[in-house]
């Protein structure tokens, strides 16, 4: 209970540093990213006093640790180009502690014509913080010259497809994205900001009582099924150019 209560802690706690960025990564568990740094010249930035400020949301060394063999690939083989746009990816100019940041904002990194989304989610009685559907871990880090979030994942470009076309190109969703095309939801569902639960195949096929043809002769009943939001979810954080997707595992 201890160690629990012990690791809790450091993972809630933040730290104000007179280091610059690049050596601060390391007093905060981000050793492999500042690593990464080295290859692809950012440590030269993110290491000057007189330079950024930035902001910088830097995967833990555990997230990196468990990266898929695709993205570990790009990084011991010496695609530096790609290694470069990945970590751009995870910079924005200025300074901006976790209390300025704005639910649903977007916000520019130093990745040409990319954009991060911040979100927060209740949990209980406290909140989670979420950029493009990492978790924050461990805020406001401050250093010489910005601030570093931790997050639990490595960021990757932010998607160019709607939620719908996400949808419709995904096999194990094709029940869902025939419904989409009857009911005539496209441009609904290509407003900003939305977040959808979206069953997969499965859960219609488990589904007691479902009727598939009865739901495509009612365009009210779709709409509803499709809005409407409470489920356990198999695949959450499915980040698209308007928002998110969590695939769940039964109907509502």
């Amino acid at each position: 209970m201890f160690l629990r209560l012990l690791l809790t802690s450091f993972v809630i706690c933040n730290v104000h540093s007179k280091e610059d960025i690049y050596d601060l990564l390391s007093s905060i568990g981000c050793t492999s990213f500042g690593n990464l740094l080295q290859g692809t010249g950012y440590m030269y930035r993110l290491g000057d006093d007189h330079s950024g400020p930035y902001t910088v949301f830097a995967p833990s060394d555990a997230a990196i640790n468990n990266l898929p063999p695709e993205i570990v690939k790009i990084f011991n083989f010496g695609n530096w180009e790609l290694a470069f746009d990945i970590v751009s990816y995870h910079i924005t100019k200025d300074i901006s502690l976790l209390a300025s940041l704005q639910n649903n904002g977007l916000y520019d990194t130093m990745l040409e014509n990319s954009q991060l989304r911040f979100n927060v989610y209740p949990k209980g009685n406290s909140k989670v913080h979420t950029i493009s559907g990492a978790n924050i871990t461990s805020p406001d880090n401050t250093a010489t010259n910005g601030v570093v979030h931790v997050i639990d994942r490595m960021l990757y470009r932010f998607p160019e497809v709607y939620t719908t076309q996400y949808v419709h190109e995904h096999q194990n969703l094709s029940k869902m994205s025939l419904l989409i095309d009857k009911g005539g939801l496209h441009d609904q569902l290509k407003a900003q900001n939305i977040t959808m639960f979206v069953p997969n195949d499965e859960a219609f096929d488990a589904a007691p009582n479902f009727n598939m043809t009865n739901l495509l002769m009612n365009d009210t009943a779709i709409a509803r099924n499709i809005t409407v939001n409470d489920s356990g979810i198999s695949k959450p954080d499915l980040i698209t150019k308007n928002g998110v997707v969590h695939i769940i595992k039964k109907l509502l």
